[in-house]
Order: structure tokens, then C-alpha cells, then sequence
């Protein structure tokens, strides 16, 4: 599912079973070139801490925005989760079944829940130049 401000790359593929969601006050930018595994999960909107769900006083939750910013030739794994907010640089490598909460510089290897670095692609062709 694709709703709201989005913006692919050319050249860029997901594999399937997708969901990218944004708000009114959000978007999700996805770079050219990227490979993005299925079950790709990304929410430039979420419900709010500050009142997540119904109360018995307010019939509606509260959420937050924030963009979702993914740079060029970034390969993301199947079953990744992208948190509203984060910015993943450019050639950077998602592990699969990975939760991504804070930002990925450019080059870097992140995994896990959540996901944290585990190095720099220092075989890329283009990390010396």
C-alpha cells in the first residue's frame, strides 16, 4: 500500500507487500537506484505518546510527523521497519528484519532491533574516491 507524499527514484525496486504511509504534514523520499526487500514497512505518521489511543474525554489520538528521507543506491532487506523521522544517506545497507529509529550516514551497515551500525561499507568502489 502507497498513500499520501511519496516519492520514488528511478531506477529504484521493492519486491512486494509494501507499506509507505505518510501525513498531511509529512513525505517519504526514496532515492534513484535503490533495492528494497519485500515487506518494506515505512510511517512518516504515527500515533503520538502524548495521547495514543481514545480516552473516555477525547474521541480521537494524537499523532506525529516527520519525513522519511532514503538517499540513492540504498539496499534495504526484506522486512525492515523505517521510524517517522529518520534519514538514511546515500549507499548505505539496511540488514533484513531490521527496525531503523535514529539516521544511517552515508556508507554505513546497520541491523538488529533496532538497528545499530556494524561498519562501513569499505568495499565500495566509490568509498575511496
Amino acid at each position: 500500500m502507497r498513500k499520501g507524499k511519496i516519492s520514488i527514484g528511478e531506477n529504484t525496486y521493492i519486491n512486494g507487500n509494501e507499506r509507505i504511509v505518510t501525513g498531511n504534514n509529512s513525505k517519504v523520499v526514496i532515492g534513484k537506484n535503490c533495492a528494497i526487500g519485500r515487506y518494506f514497512h515505512c510511517a512518516a505518521i504515527t500515533h503520538s505518546l502524548k495521547r495514543p489511543t481514545r480516552t473516555d474525554d477525547y474521541d480521537f489520538h494524537l499523532q506525529e510527523e516527520a519525513d522519511i528521507i532514503i538517499g540513492k543506491c540504498v539496499w534495504i532487506g526484506e522486512r525492515v521497519t523505517i521510524k517517522h523521522g529518520v534519514t538514511i544517506g546515500d549507499y548505505a545497507v539496511i540488514g533484513a528484519n531490521s527496525i531503523v529509529t535514529k539516521d544511517v550516514k552515508d556508507f554505513e551497515i546497520v541491523g538488529g532491533v533496532p538497528a545499530k551500525h556494524i561498519r562501513f561499507n569499505t568495499e565500495h568502489y566509490l568509498w575511496t574516491l
